[in-house]
């Protein structure tokens, strides 16, 4: 099983990745560009 640090470091990583790639056309609860991720997964 992986160490915590693990899951920080990729969680970090994902969050970084989205916030530059995807999260000006994806918003939680609000149609934009691209649609709406409440409820997806």
């Amino acid at each position: 099983m992986r160490n915590k640090c693990f899951y920080y470091r990729n969680s970090f990583r994902r969050k970084k990745l989205f916030n530059a790639n995807c999260a000006s056309c994806h918003k939680l609860d609000k149609n934009m560009a691209g649609p709406a991720l409440r409820g997806i997964a």
